[in-house]
């Protein structure tokens, strides 16, 4: 038979489908992958051939061709898989595009597109760190922060303050000042020491160490700025050297920073910050510095704020670590005694603010915290990851030969997960997996996520779906400029949650707007299939599909109800 160039072409395109069609069913060994995976694409960049949506039969992913069928004959699984097609052909063309979506209850697959690729989910990797996180400390747990000394007497502490925290990654000014309410409302009038705090940053100093510098410019020309610090902070003294400038020099006016160690007049440790440049005359603004040293930022605000409550320090900030510290009391005959407590919000809600608001020091913070205390030992982003594979291995029983994590926020070029994982990381940490999705820790873990629900949103979602939403979405977004995810539970059916993933990848930035819109229509598809299906005749026959050939199938064995229990499971915005 002769082919003409239609013909040709036309069998190019099929076979060209039908080899990505098996290749997407066949299951995959996650393979090492540059700066975000990219499908095969031809010189014009275009993608060559899209891939194919494989479904759940009977709880294993099948897959049918639908072509040259009516649309009106197709079942609701092969209608929905091919309304996804559609957008893999759209808005998703670029790049390569995981989709894994289950039952949550059963862990049956429903829909799936390159389900075991390795892809980079970005801040997805957050559903794994607040999961093994709260798993080790509990959703109630607290970070304590304490003030050591002795027994006042007559309304005075004789010796010095220690300053003893528990790596508290929230810890901030109003938790100082917390302490200080306490230790005047107990009656003390004065620290006949000083503020006593340890070489340790990490566990006793406040984490963001900004201090708001207040600058307000004169509004005649040539004098300098007015620059004002928090009342009763000394550690930072500022010298300025800015003027104040009108007319042309104002629009290129501007402020510089340097800074200097120094000492105070007795001695103590201070740091001079330069001010210099020019600011538009009669402007008013706060600038943010960051101080370095932590600790004694910290021992300097908690002076502050006891002056500030009327607890005068006789001494000044000094620094020593705690051995050493109740050696110098003991010598002195006295016993230091816990004289007031910080206790941070619970680890739920510091979780919530993880997933929420997607904030990767935090999400860091928090997973090397819980590690060191699981471990014994100081935090470290390798203990956070140490515990994080831990997870991996009791709940999904996969490892570093399958899963690539190196940051507990996601905030990675090397990562690599697949949205199966993504979607079954869910699945355990919701409480799905083990039928415990009432119980407090999962609830807990599942509230942290970002909420879509009709016209209430929050979170990383509450500039998504203004198109409407069929059900309940608790979700965690994920973008790096490679890199664009959504994960989690999707509420449709109360009785039938799914949970679900998608991660799209490419070797080039993304069009965000785009990618997330084709993410969001999945999820619409999804809350259709699911209200249509609530809507199917219970007599109607499952769909006349072929069985996958063995060793073609990309879902999960069979295993029926139960029986996986327990197997399975920017600023990053």
């Amino acid at each position: 038979m002769r082919l003409t160039g239609g013909r040709f072409a036309a069998l190019v395109a099929a076979a060209t489908l039908v080899t990505v069609s098996l290749a997407d069913a066949a299951p995959k060994r996650p393979r090492a992958v540059a700066k975000g995976a990219s499908q095969r694409r031809g010189a014009a960049g275009a993608a060559v051939g899209a891939a194919r949506v494989t479904f759940g039969v009977a709880g294993v992913l099948r897959q049918i061709d639908p072509r040259g069928r009516r649309a009106e004959s197709l079942t609701i699984e092969e209608d929905t898989a091919r309304r996804i097609e559609a957008l893999l052909r759209g808005p998703l063309r670029m790049g390569t595009t995981g989709i894994y979506v289950a039952d949550a209850r059963t862990g049956h697959p429903l829909f799936a597109v390159n389900p075991d690729d390795p892809l980079n989910p970005a801040s997805n990797v957050k559903l794994l760190s607040t999961a093994a996180a709260i798993e080790i400390l509990g959703p109630e747990f607290r970070y304590q922060t304490r003030l050591l000394g002795a027994v006042p007497h007559h309304n005075v502490v004789q010796g010095d303050l220690y300053l003893l925290g528990s790596f508290d990654p929230t810890l901030g000014s109003g938790a100082l000042e917390q302490l200080a309410a306490e230790l005047a409302t107990a009656g003390v009038t004065r620290v006949e020491g000083s503020v006593v705090v340890s070489e340790s940053a990490t566990r006793d100093a406040v984490y963001r160490a900004l201090l708001p510098v207040q600058i307000s410019a004169p509004s005649a020309a040539g004098a300098p700025p007015t620059v004002t610090l928090p009342p009763g902070y000394d550690f930072i003294v500022p010298r300025v050297t800015a003027t104040a400038v009108t007319g042309r020099k104002a629009r290129r006016a501007r402020l510089r920073f340097s800074e200097e160690e120094s000492a105070s007049e007795g001695g103590d440790a201070r740091v001079t910050l330069t001010i210099s440049g020019t600011i538009r005359a009669g402007r008013s603004l706060t600038h943010w510095y960051w101080v370095r040293d932590r600790g004694r930022h910290a021992a300097h605000l908690l002076r502050a704020a006891l002056a500030a409550q009327g607890v005068a320090v006789a001494g000044d900030v000094r620094k020593a670590e705690l051995p050493a510290y109740l050696y110098d009391q003991f010598r002195q005959g006295t016993l230091p005694v816990v004289l007031a407590t910080h206790r941070s919000a619970p680890l739920a809600e510091i979780v919530a603010s993880v997933n929420k608001r997607s904030i990767n020091w935090l999400a860091d913070r928090v997973i090397m915290t819980a590690a060191a205390l699981k471990y014994n030992d100081l935090p470290s982003m390798d203990r956070g990851v140490e515990a994080m594979y831990d997870w991996l291995s009791r709940w999904l029983h996969v490892g570093k030969s399958e899963i690539l994590i190196d940051t507990g926020s996601g905030l990675s070029y090397a990562t690599q997960f697949s949205a199966r994982h993504i979607a079954e990381v869910v699945r355990v940490a919701g409480g799905f997996a083990t039928d415990q999705e009432h119980d407090p820790q999962h609830r807990l873990w599942l509230d942290s996520l970002a909420f879509a629900d009709g016209a209430v949103r929050d979170g990383t979602l509450r500039g998504r779906f203004r198109g409407g939403l069929a059900g309940r979405l608790r979700g965690k977004t994920g973008t790096l400029s490679t890199s664009i995810a959504l994960s989690g539970v999707l509420e449709a059916d109360p009785d039938r949650p799914l949970v679900f993933s998608i991660v799209t990848n490419s070797a080039s930035a993304l069009p965000k707007r785009r990618v997330r819109a084709g993410h969001e229509k999945i999820i619409s598809l999804l809350g259709q299939y699911v209200s249509r299906r609530r809507a199917r005749p219970r007599a109607e026959a499952a769909p006349p599909a072929a069985v996958t050939p063995p060793g073609q199938g990309a879902g999960l064995e069979d295993l029926g109800p139960g029986e996986e229990d327990g197997e399975h499971a920017e600023d990053d915005r």
